[in-house]
């Protein structure tokens, strides 16, 4: 019931700048949980997974605001799956206003 392939993603906008744009889209969660603050709320909301993704579990579950936001994306890559892209992510961080964060990755 996937009538699209896997593989062919060159119209959609997250495939902008490679096909393997979401290969280790985890080496970007240090830079982004270093410097996001409490925005990572707001950059949940902006990629579609503040419902998806218990914030509240995760406010209660850890203390550091790094760890808060680390624990989010881990969370947010393991849903979105091939949707959780490097340009998605840059999207979501432009939309929050956090163009200090896109030009650090």
């Amino acid at each position: 019931q996937n009538p699209q392939p896997s593989q062919d993603h060159s119209n959609e906008s997250d495939s902008i700048g490679g096909t393997n744009s979401n290969t280790n889209i985890s080496e970007y969660f240090y830079d982004i949980s270093q410097h996001i603050g409490d925005d990572w709320i707001k950059l949940a909301s902006k990629l579609g997974a503040s419902e998806a993704v218990n914030i509240q579990s995760i406010i209660h579950r850890y203390k550091n605001i790094y760890d808060r936001a680390y624990e989010f994306l881990k969370k947010w890559q393991t849903i979105a799956g091939e949707s959780a892209t490097k340009n998605r992510l840059l999207g979501a961080l432009e939309a929050i206003k956090r163009n200090d964060i896109v030009q650090l990755i």
